[in-house]
Order: structure tokens, then C-alpha cells, then sequence
């Protein structure tokens, strides 16, 4: 059976020229209705039988955000140690670098392959000692150079440059200069310390030898927290 159209406007045929062009612009008003009413019809049913939005899309608890682009934020040691707390529960690798620096440069592919391998299971970060203190070289003016080491190693960790003058810094947490690995456990726990400024002179450290032995050896451990 056929729907009314309840919109649609009676009219009747007339003889005259006047009477003709008013019919026929109701019979074109009529068809442009019934062309609309088919469109929302239509448009109705296919809302009804496709799935809907929220079926469609998964659901938010399932949804991985995508990995963000290198950055890198400008924090002193004591801020930067504030934000490695929040890494509880897992082994926290950071790592005092700087881009003038040759060992650094050469293991921090390491850094990131470890992030990289081993996930959620640890928390890696680079803590980058350019800032001299200078008054015409502000952190800043270090974010371009660091930032372009960061994106060619494709290092998406947490980047922190230094807000403090790197002599200050080295002098307030007793290193000679960079490079440097500070290794925490899971309760946030300084394991050890890695660097190349002890006395008597030892062999200098690399990731492969020294740093991912000690993280894989802390992660066997078992977890106080799910204990």
C-alpha cells in the first residue's frame, strides 16, 4: 500500500493559461517532495540495517593510542626525578647524555632497542646535558639540535633537556661528565650507577655488557607489587 504523502497540497485542473502554469508548478512542487520523502526513507533504512556507530568502533579500553614523535621537555634533575617516580612498578633505565659526547652518542641506539624490546616492562629515559649555563645559549636553544639526534634515532621515550648548567649538575650528583646510567628497580630504588669517571680507571660500560644484564636480571625478579 502506497504512504500519504500528508504534505502534499491539493489543487485542482484548470482551462486557463494562468490556471495550467499554477497546476504545473504544484505538480512540480509535488514531485520534488516525493522525491525528498524517498531519500529520507531510504536514508532511514540504510541507518537501520548497518551497524551502528558504537558497534563499529571498538571500544576505548581496547583502543593502543599511537607512538607520538620524538619530543623533548626541559626539566631539571630534581624535576625529572619527580617524573621517574611515576614509573613505579617498573625497572626505569635513564640515561645522562649529551650530543658532544662520543660514548653517548654511540650507545644511545642501545637505549632506545631496549625500550623498544621490552616494552611496558621498563621506563627508559634520556636526560640530555648541553646547557652550559651560558646567558646567550638558553635550554632552548639547545631544543633543535637535541630534538634532530632524538628523531634520527627515533627515540620516543620520555627526552628531558636539562634546565640546569651541565658543570653545576655534574658537580651536584658527583660525575665527572656524561655518559651515565642510572638503573632503578621496580620500587623506584637506585640499583646502580653506571659511568666512566671512576678511580681507579675501569673499562667503560656499554648496554650490551653492563646495562641490559642488569634489567633482564631485575626483571626476573619477582614483582613485590603483584605478590
Amino acid at each position: 500500500m502506497r504512504a500519504a504523502i500528508p504534505f502534499a497540497r491539493k489543487f485542482s485542473y484548470g482551462t486557463s493559461k494562468g490556471d495550467n502554469r499554477a497546476m504545473w508548478l504544484d505538480q512540480k512542487t509535488s514531485s520534488i517532495l516525493v522525491a525528498a520523502l524517498a531519500v529520507v526513507v531510504l536514508g532511514s533504512c540504510v541507518q537501520s540495517t548497518g551497524p551502528s556507530a558504537s558497534e563499529d568502533a571498538p571500544h576505548s579500553k581496547d583502543v593502543v593510542p599511537a607512538q607520538s614523535a620524538p619530543a623533548v621537555e626541559i626539566l631539571s634533575w630534581d624535576q625529572a626525578q619527580k617524573r621517574r617516580d611515576r614509573f613505579r612498578g617498573k625497572v626505569v633505565v635513564l640515561d645522562v647524555w649529551s650530543t658532544f659526547c662520543d660514548p653517548c652518542v654511540r650507545e644511545f641506539p642501545n637505549l632506545v632497542k631496549l625500550q623498544d624490546r621490552l616494552g611496558n616492562k621498563v621506563a627508559c629515559i634520556s636526560f640530555n646535558t648541553d646547557y652550559t649555563g651560558a646567558k646567550d645559549e638558553p635550554p632552548e636553544s639547545f631544543r633543535k639540535r637535541v630534538l634532530a639526534f632524538l628523531t634520527a634515532q627515533d627515540a620516543r621515550l620520555l627526552n628531558v633537556l636539562s634546565s640546569d648548567p651541565n658543570e653545576e649538575f655534574f658537580t651536584k650528583i658527583r660525575l665527572g661528565g656524561p655518559p651515565a646510567v642510572f638503573v632503578y628497580d621496580r620500587q623506584g630504588k637506585l640499583v646502580k650507577r653506571f659511568d666512566n669517571s671512576q678511580v681507579p680507571k675501569t673499562p667503560e660500560f656499554t648496554y650490551k655488557n653492563d646495562v641490559v644484564p642488569l634489567v633482564e636480571r631485575l626483571l626476573a625478579q619477582p614483582d613485590p607489587g603483584r605478590q
